[in-house]
């Protein structure tokens, strides 16, 4: 088992699922349809600060690490008022 620079193995950072070809990283539409959001959100969240993104060369990359980390600072909605009286 190889362990990357953050010291966790690819099973740690990718799932225990991580296979030869599941990457730890998505591409802006990979990312985009994975989430249920638009491309065109996708860069608005990388330009008000709250997606973090990467280049690869010519390729912007979203890790899975950043992904988590932005679906975890998402607003949660306020549980709906009850309706009986």
């Amino acid at each position: 088992m190889s362990r990357h620079s953050t010291g966790l193995s690819r099973e740690e950072r990718c799932g225990s699922d991580a296979s030869d070809v599941d990457f730890c990283a998505d591409t802006i539409e990979e990312f985009a349809v994975k989430n249920r959001i638009s491309r065109s959100q996708t860069y608005k969240e990388i330009a008000a600060g709250r997606l973090i993104a990467r280049k690869v060369g010519a390729r912007t990359i979203i890790t899975k690490e950043d992904g988590a980390a932005w679906r975890r600072a998402l607003p949660k909605m306020p549980a709906a008022e009850s309706t009986t009286a």
